[in-house]
């Protein structure tokens, strides 16, 4: 996996001088992955705006994921901006082009249909500089999984339960609600919107709505 990456980081040289410079660059031992995902993350930042744009979302997503995706359920993550007002189809980018853009650092499991980071330490390296690549990490899940959600309700799928990432959104909003307004968090959550689905406080149990779920209100209601 490592020689790969040094193949990729190859790529655009247009001499043999230019390619044994970068030859001598590489390099080795323990922090060679280190400096492998930081040329990958740097190539990728050439790529131009939109590209960037997309594998940098693609890559906190499946950062922050606190389960396998499905190749369906990424896309569909990636097809909703922040001025959506629906889930558009049309939007919705193809997964060649999403692996093609993280620039050798997502794969997808042909058997399952998973896509995935490429590697265990991938998802290591991008744990310990989610600050530096990804700060609003926490934020910006909870967000799509809310806006998510909110958008699905008025979809011809909703009914049927069939449309991608839903389920996780359900499932997990709470979670990176919670997270990003942990003190542990960087950023201020203060661009998530709402409402998700409304808490249900039982009238016989004195428990309060889990953290998320203030969260999301206090800001709805702010």
């Amino acid at each position: 996996m490592l020689a790969e990456l040094h193949l990729r980081s190859l790529t655009g040289k247009k001499s043999i001088t230019a390619i044994r410079s970068a030859l001598a660059k590489l390099t080795t031992g323990s922090v060679a992955y280190d400096t492998a995902y930081q040329t990958a993350m740097t190539r990728i930042q050439s790529q131009g705006s939109d590209s960037e744009e997309l594998a940098r979302q693609a890559l906190l997503i499946l950062t922050c994921a606190r389960r396998p995706l499905l190749t369906a359920d990424l896309a569909y993550a990636l097809s909703l901006e922040p001025e959506s007002e629906s889930i558009d189809e049309d939007n919705v980018p193809d997964i060649e082009d999403i692996v093609a853009v993280c620039a050798g650092l997502v794969l997808i499991d042909e058997e399952s249909n998973i896509v995935r980071l490429v590697h265990k330490s991938t998802q290591e390296y991008f744990e310990r500089n989610k600050l530096q690549w990804f700060p609003d990490a926490d934020v910006r899940m909870a967000t799509l999984c809310v806006q998510y959600m909110k958008l699905a309700a008025g979809s011809k799928y909703y009914e049927e339960q069939s449309l991608p990432f839903l389920d996780y959104a359900k499932s997990n909003w709470k979670f990176h609600a919670g997270v990003a307004e942990s003190p542990e968090s960087a950023v201020e959550p203060a661009t998530l919107s709402g409402p998700p689905p409304p808490y249900q406080h039982s009238a016989e149990s004195n428990m309060q709505p889990p953290p998320g779920e203030v969260l999301v209100a206090n800001i709805e209601a702010s």
